[in-house]
């Protein structure tokens, strides 16, 4: 039996083969024997540490997710004043060309095929409640300045932003908007939910070059 700390190391070895087939092939197109090839690795090994690939699937969902999560709630927390803390945490949620528009396909790409298992309905759940306390956050830091003088409660406005988020994000990925489409549209939302009436905030959202992303 492998040592915990080796079987740690095998299992993120795993996880980061199967990201990269994710990238290759879809996720709808990944099995056990693409994950082994990826992994170098076989099939027989995978299933010591995974039951099958969708458990393998599920952890890539899982780990993608409180990344993408924990790495933006790291970038948001630089920022000091609401208003850069929203526009932030705004162009780290439009998948721009590069890591970002990488980041966004896993999560897209493997939400669907893992739809069933639990733990990653779980992680899914989490997901989504962790970046709507993030704007929540920033939304209730807006109040207290002053900078925000919104008609709903924060709970509600932070729900409907990471909705808006997930829903506008998928057209970029296909090409119906661009990323400068997507990001011009929420902040756009995000002025009117939050009434805000200081000129030029939004300005200088999108060249971060820090954004989250998932390693492959």
């Amino acid at each position: 039996m492998a040592r915990p700390s080796n079987q740690k190391r095998r299992r993120a070895e795993i996880v980061a083969a199967a990201t990269a087939a994710v990238h290759k092939h879809g996720a709808a197109g990944i099995n056990l024997k693409r994950i082994a090839e990826a992994a170098d690795m076989s099939s027989a090994l995978l299933l010591y540490y995974y039951s099958d690939a969708n458990d393998i699937l599920a952890e890539v969902y899982r780990s993608a997710t409180k990344q993408f999560l924990d790495e933006r709630e790291r970038l948001v927390a630089k920022e000091t004043l609401p208003l850069s803390m929203l526009r932030r945490c705004i162009a780290l949620g439009t998948p721009y060309p590069g890591r970002r528009r990488e980041a966004a396909r896993i999560l897209y790409e493997v939400a669907p095929v893992i739809v069933d298992e639990p733990t990653a309905a779980s992680w899914s759940r989490h997901f989504f409640s962790g970046q709507a306390a993030l704007y929540q956050r920033i939304v209730e830091a807006g109040i207290a300045s002053g900078d925000f003088s919104p008609l709903l409660p924060p709970a509600k406005i932070a729900t409907a932003m990471v909705a808006l988020e997930d829903g506008l994000a998928i057209h970029a990925m296909t090409g119906l908007l661009t990323p400068e489409e997507v990001e011009a549209d929420l902040l756009a939302h995000a002025e009117a939910l939050l009434c805000i009436s200081s000129p030029g905030w939004a300005d200088s959202g999108g060249e971060s070059s820090e954004i989250p992303t998932v390693s492959v």
